[in-house]
């Protein structure tokens, strides 16, 4: 770590105190608060930020453009992909994955092992567990029920299920974002018509619509 102390504005309010991290190769690193804690040999990009009291684990990756919150814990092993934020307090546990501008939000819990496909929404102090894998785009928020399927379809995703209170289900996979059950019906036979691809799809369907915790929730028994 570099001796020079400076000022910064971390996320574009936060101001403390900060040094540049020197990678293992002499390279100017990350701006890094002089009270985060880093593990040696990490090689961090000079456009990541890692904020006040952050912990950064052994054989990390960060990657360029990343921004760690306060307090967030990034566990050894794991793996933040560019343009992700890591909010204040945000946990991510040993060998998590992080895609591509995804968004983690304060105090959330991404379990050992889970994975956040690239542009992922996780909502403040949600909870995704161990091995999850949540889909690319998927917006999941604290109090939603939410399953992941797969491997299914064409090119072999996985489909993010998210039940969320007062508005139902909604679906993400590949083409289909964000789909409401009568829109992801229609996108199916709108791009599947009645191939094995669509029958596929048609009996997650059926399974999750008759998933107890689906009905329960649709009961308002949640």
């Amino acid at each position: 770590m570099s001796n020079e102390i400076f000022t910064h504005k971390f996320f574009g309010w936060l101001e403390a105190e900060a040094r540049r991290h020197v990678n293992p190769d002499g390279s100017e690193g990350a701006i890094v608060a002089v009270t985060a804690r880093i593990a040696k040999g990490l090689i961090l990009s000079a456009l990541i930020e890692i904020g006040p009291y952050a912990k950064i684990g052994s054989d990390a990756y960060i990657g360029p453009r990343a921004k760690i919150g306060s307090r967030a814990y990034i566990g050894p092993h794991a793996n933040i992909g560019p343009r992700a934020y890591i909010g204040p307090h945000a946990n991510i546990g040993p060998r998590a994955y992080i895609g591509l501008g995804a968004y983690i939000g304060d105090g959330a819990y991404i379990g050992d092992g889970a994975r956040i496909g690239p542009g992922a929404n996780i909502g403040p102090r949600a909870y995704i567990g161990r091995d999850a894998n949540i889909g690319p785009g998927a917006n999941i928020e604290k109090g939603d029920w939410f399953m992941s399927i797969g491997p299914i379809g064409p090119e072999g995703r996985h489909t993010t299920i998210v039940h969320k209170c007062g508005v139902g289900l909604r679906f993400w996979t590949g083409c289909f974002q964000d789909k409401t059950v009568a829109e992801f019906r229609a996108a199916i036979a709108e791009t599947h018509g009645d191939n094995q691809h669509a029958k596929a799809y048609l009996w997650m369907l059926d399974a999750v619509e008759r998933h107890p915790e689906v009905l329960k929730r649709e009961a308002g028994d949640d």
